[in-house]
């Protein structure tokens, strides 16, 4: 069997040995634990800023590893095969890193990254409003230029990160009439006067993530603190959505090998009938679709990455890559579950807790559906 199919160079396989026994040794052990406290540890964020987690593909000059998009989704895999929201953690910091990495100036990339990379600060993207999901162009957050500040109004929800960041990276409209050219990109600090938290959410899954959402009134934000030109907040989001789909997309495969790998242990220790229940035709033909399943989404994931990291644009294959790896990682689950019996609804198994997480991938990150318009959008030429 060739050991290295997916042609990943020295420096990926490395990452992904290293990742790998990291989330054996200090993830896997504790993700039960995580999971009942709804938080994840300080010092487990602090081995993952040493590992170079935070930075992954941000720029070495302010202590980034100027990795790619494909050692991302190789990070972001390795890590969800142990829990997914320390995955998702580590994601939506790098994410709300991106526009700063790609657009904002070297003080605001001393600023705001040298922190983040170091694990002081955990920063986060915020889209998502009370009016505004799938339409994220239909944001109601308003920034008006007010001599050298903006003053922000206007809230946001569902954003993870929100129980622990300390920046996040924010959309608003600078020109209402414009529509989505009118919206720029903005770091808030959570401690601005006129910024705040206005709850984090019991969810169904991911709950050590801090889900949650904040509200800003009358909040000053220096023209500093403005990423990029005004007005090509848009261009910023697609871009950095990219990149977030196709990692997603690698959190959903690594949460999916999670569970058929556990799902395989079981049918092979399992005895009912005076045998192991993997001797059964049903269970066969269960774990052989999980697997290919998870082969297909592990393909259009890599193959996506490697369109990003070529330069080509990949809109249509993150696309492909999300929705796919989210139906995916749900039919996955569902079946782990079904294979364990009792035991997969059971909160001391952490089969119980994949179902769980699994569930909120076809709507985070943009739907399924919107994928799938997004994908026949492309394939038709519109």
């Amino acid at each position: 069997m060739n050991p290295n199919p997916y042609q990943f160079t020295e420096r990926e396989l490395e990452l992904q040995r290293t990742l790998r026994e990291f989330t054996a040794r200090e993830i896997t052990p504790r993700t039960l634990e995580m999971d009942r406290k709804a938080e994840i540890p300080t010092d487990l964020r602090k081995k993952l800023a040493e590992l170079g987690c935070y930075g992954r593909i941000l720029p070495k000059e302010v202590g980034g590893q100027a990795g790619t998009e494909m050692e991302l989704c190789i990070q972001e895999e390795e890590l969800a095969y142990g829990n997914m929201s320390v995955s998702g953690s580590t994601l939506a910091t790098c994410l709300g890193s991106i526009p700063v990495c790609f657009y904002g100036t070297k003080d605001q990339q001393a600023r705001f990254l040298i922190p983040v990379i170091k694990g002081d600060v955990i920063t986060t993207i915020g889209i998502t409003e009370p009016n505004a999901g799938s339409d994220a162009a239909s944001l109601q957050s308003t920034a008006v230029r007010d001599g050298n500040d903006y003053i922000l109004n206007g809230s946001k929800r569902y954003i993870d990160n929100t129980a622990c960041a300390q920046y996040f990276t924010i959309w608003a409209k600078t020109d209402p009439s414009a529509g989505y050219k009118g919206i720029s990109t903005f770091v808030v600090p959570r401690n601005a006067p006129g910024f705040n938290i206005d709850g984090v959410y019991d969810l169904l899954g991911m709950r050590p993530l801090g889900v949650g959402g904040f509200s800003y009134k009358d909040v000053r934000v220096p023209i500093e603190d403005r990423i990029g030109e005004e007005g090509q907040g848009w261009y910023h989001m697609m871009r950095m959505l990219v990149y977030g789909r196709t990692s997603t997309a690698a959190m959903c495969l690594g949460l999916s090998q999670a569970a058929l790998d556990a799902a395989k242990k079981h049918a092979l220790t399992r005895q009912q009938f005076g045998q192991p229940i993997g001797n059964f035709q049903a269970i066969r033909f269960k774990i052989a679709d999980m697997a290919v399943s998870v082969l297909t989404a592990r393909l259009l994931v890599y193959h996506a990455a490697r369109l990003i990291d070529s330069g080509d644009g990949a809109e249509r294959e993150a696309s492909m890559a999300k929705f796919y790896g989210a139906e995916t990682v749900q039919r996955v689950t569902q079946e782990a579950v079904q294979i364990h019996g009792g035991d997969g609804v059971n909160k001391d198994y952490p089969i119980e807790m994949f179902f769980r997480d699994a569930r909120i991938f076809s709507i985070g990150e943009g739907t399924s559906e919107i994928h799938r318009n997004v994908t026949a959008k492309r394939e038709l030429g519109l």
